[in-house]
């Protein structure tokens, strides 16, 4: 990886894209992509012991038949080089759907005991003024269409109607919650879970004995703080 980040600063540095635009500069971008195809096939042959599917892919890219391990002993074993078009080794992340999907499989996967209970860090008043509390009233819940526990809600908090998902499927079934009024945190950044905006979140108390959760009510109204 320390390879890899010195040839991405290379690149950075020696900027191919604006040498190939020059004809007088093509040696010098020949020389340029040389050393970046060479750096390429030393990390390929580092990588291979872990990916060998990776790292024979970047050989097939770099048109490259020198991949054992002893010639890393030197640099310039590439006499000539002829790249072919590469596709993206790795597909990206979409941080909503691919990690915070798996990280909510996870948490569901949990014991809810595990989550009930857990201390946390002692946090200064500027760290709870942090938080924008305000009084919403539950006008329409149903079950998430893809997660068991899950229940999307519809709450009014006076400037708005929010949607909101909530793992309380557990303990509530949609049809007892409509029209209570709730305390919603009305700042948190909103998040995608599992395919269902959700754009805040819903304060519940715990009953320690029997790990039964509860949601806060109240008797003031919707956007009330």
């Amino acid at each position: 990886m320390k390879l890899l980040r010195r040839a991405n600063k290379y690149v950075d540095e020696t900027m191919p894209w604006v040498l190939a635009k020059d004809e007088s500069k093509k040696n010098v971008l020949n020389n340029v992509i040389y050393h970046l195809i060479e750096t390429i096939r030393h990390a390929s042959v580092l990588l291979e012991a872990y990916l060998p599917d990776t790292a024979k892919k970047i050989y097939e890219y770099i048109n490259t038949d020198v991949t054992d391990f002893e010639s890393l002993n030197s640099y310039g074993k590439i006499k000539e080089f002829n790249v072919k078009a590469a596709e993206p080794l790795f597909k990206r992340l979409d941080v909503n759907k691919d990690v915070l999907d798996k990280v909510l499989a996870k948490e569901e996967a949990k014991p809810e005991e595990d989550k009930i209970g857990e201390g946390k860090p002692e946090i200064t008043i500027d760290d709870f003024d942090k938080v924008e509390l305000v009084v919403g009233q539950i006008v329409e819940a149903n079950l998430h269409p893809n997660a068991n526990k899950l229940l999307v809600f519809k709450v009014n908090i006076g400037s708005e109607v929010r949607q909101i998902v909530s793992g309380i499927a557990k303990w509530y079934n949609p049809n007892d919650v409509v029209g209570k009024k709730v305390i919603v945190v009305k700042n948190l950044k909103p998040v995608n879970l599992r395919g269902m905006l959700s754009e805040g979140m819903l304060l519940c108390a715990a009953d320690n004995k029997d790990k039964n959760l509860e949601l806060l009510t109240t008797n003031l109204e919707p956007g009330d703080i």
